[in-house]
């Protein structure tokens, strides 16, 4: 894929991101960081200590009072902040082009965050969790990613 200069590239996994920029042109990427996220989320163990009851429904099957978990209700905030800091960044008096590269959960709901956001258009998701890696893996998977 064709990133053009100063496009935006987000990638998370909920509990680390990275805010980085094309520094260089569409042949040749060249991503400088400009911010790190850290988010320390315990093991949801540790956070459903206190968790919903569970009841038998009509079939015999075991269901729980509620939906979802707090390890995964912690990393969608997460997220959703990152995505508010990258608005900031970007200063989209215009349009920002955005790449987003996270696992498949945490691209869901950046995908969600993202859509409230008007001034960052997505140019492309890649479905990948890549946070932890050298970035010239991130950049070669971008520019190995059909456009």
């Amino acid at each position: 894929m064709k990133l053009a200069h100063g496009s935006w590239v987000l990638v998370t996994d909920g509990g680390k991101a990275l805010i980085l920029r094309n520094r260089g042109d569409e042949r040749r990427l060249d991503l400088n960081v400009v911010k790190v996220r850290h988010q320390s989320v315990p093991a949801n163990r540790v956070l459903d200590r206190d968790r919903p009851g569970r009841f038998r429904t009509p079939a015999g099957d075991l269901a729980t009072a509620a939906c979802g978990t707090a390890h995964q209700d912690l990393e969608a905030v997460f997220i959703s902040k990152t995505v508010r800091l990258l608005d900031r960044l970007a200063d989209t008096t215009s349009s920002a082009a955005v790449v987003v590269i996270a696992d498949p959960r945490a691209l869901g709901i950046a995908r969600a965050a993202l859509a409230q956001k008007p001034g960052l258009i997505v140019q492309s998701e890649i479905g990948k969790n890549l946070v932890h890696q050298e970035m010239d893996t991130i950049e070669s998977a971008i520019a190995r990613h059909p456009a």
